[in-house]
């Protein structure tokens, strides 16, 4: 790709002049013949966007969040269901997909949390739904990367998130909408996201089944008082369902609530060092759509 442009926020910043190249290059590459390629295996993947201009984080997914609600003895605000709930998360430095995520300490309730995510063109302040339907380029994968004692530090003060949110880490490809053909329904991802732990299946919810707010509606809705500048990522919120038994979780937060309602105690620990986490969409199939995340936890003394 550097030969067309140096990197992807270059590309987005002028999407209409290299959007067609960049489909012509990535033609050539499915053909196999582009010349002096290089095997996947063989490289060691950087985020496709290590810094981001402004990274949005929805909260999109009820089951997930009622969870998170009852954890703190409280009942779900229906008015989260009737219009996207934000934070403005950490984007100056992203986390490539094989990258160790570092903590000074593991006293903090250290969880993962599955995440789709769509990057963004220029969006106007106050866009439509068909105006920020639009305005979506690129889709992604996302793990962000929570701790769950600190936040819930946090939500006592009423303030945040800040501390409770260190990194965020992007699968290494992002691809257009029209990548996903049938499985981009409504502007949702409709496919499993499949979420080890260790190499054991922790969830494989379906993306877009859950989802209150499709991406075209939380575009929109990020745009009410601000532009939204090119290269923005808006997340849709850890992905979730309500047939748990079958498909699981996304994040070790809702296997603990579940254990405090079926024993009436949390069973499960958070992340350990050392430990590992894959995050996956796949297709029918079986290829994989925005590669994998698979990263080790790891603590020092002197964190990163």
């Amino acid at each position: 790709m550097s030969h067309i442009v140096g990197t992807m926020q270059e590309a987005i910043d002028s999407w209409s002049k290299y959007s067609a190249p960049l489909h012509e290059e990535y033609r050539r590459l499915q053909e196999g013949t582009l010349c002096a390629t290089v095997p996947i295996s063989e490289l060691r993947w950087r985020a496709p966007l290590p810094r981001a201009y402004q990274l949005l984080d929805g909260g999109g997914y009820r089951p997930h969040l009622e969870l998170g609600f009852s954890m703190r003895k409280q009942s779900f605000p229906e008015e989260m269901a009737e219009k996207p709930s934000f934070y403005q998360s950490v984007s100056d430095s992203i986390l490539g997909p094989t990258e160790d995520f570092i903590l000074g300490t593991d006293d903090l309730g250290t969880d993962f949390e599955a995440e789709l995510v769509v990057v963004t063109n220029d969006v106007k302040q106050m866009a439509t739904k068909v105006e920020g339907a639009n305005g979506i380029l690129l889709v992604g994968l996302m793990n962000d990367i929570s701790l769950r004692l600190t936040q819930r530090v946090e939500h006592a003060r009423g303030f945040g998130f800040y501390h409770c949110k260190p990194k965020k880490t992007l699968a290494p490809f992002l691809v257009t909408p029209d990548e996903l053909g049938e499985h981009w329904i409504n502007f949702k991802v409709s496919l499993p996201v499949e979420v080890r732990w260790n190499g054991e299946v922790f969830g494989c919810p379906d993306g877009a089944e859950h989802m209150m707010f499709d991406f075209a509606t939380l575009v929109s809705e990020a745009s009410r008082h601000r532009k939204l500048t090119a290269g923005t990522i808006i997340g849709g919120g850890t992905v979730a369902t309500y047939d748990r038994d079958t498909f699981g979780q996304c994040c070790i937060l809702e296997r603990r609530a579940l254990d405090i309602l079926e024993f009436g105690e949390e069973r499960t620990s958070w992340l350990k060092p050392d430990d590992r986490v894959r995050i996956e969409v796949r297709m029918p199939d079986g290829s994989t759509v925005f590669g994998a995340i698979d990263q080790v936890y790891r603590v020092t003394p002197w964190g990163r």
